[in-house]
């Protein structure tokens, strides 16, 4: 990505953000359920995104995680819901 990108960008301290969610308890637990199936949706979600669908990387997302773990992220994120 070009430097303007970064410059103008929060990448880093949404990084950072993540960095320590998941280094709680919760955010171990959240990489083992994206893992249950190898990785393939968190995999497909990534591809989804890069493509301009959040509604397709929800979906992918969905695939693998439970209402409880979906109900983790919405209290993990200050913004909006984990979804994308």
């Amino acid at each position: 990505m070009d430097q303007e990108f970064w410059k103008n960008s929060n990448l880093e301290a949404e990084l950072a953000r993540a960095k320590a969610m998941l280094d709680t308890p919760e955010g171990q637990a959240l990489l083992a359920a994206l893992g249950r199936d190898g990785g393939k949706a968190l995999a497909d979600a990534g591809k989804r995104l890069r493509a301009s669908d959040p509604a397709g990387a929800i979906s992918a997302l969905e695939k693998v995680l439970t209402p409880q773990e979906r109900a983790t992220l919405d209290r993990a994120s200050e913004n909006a819901p984990w979804k994308i």
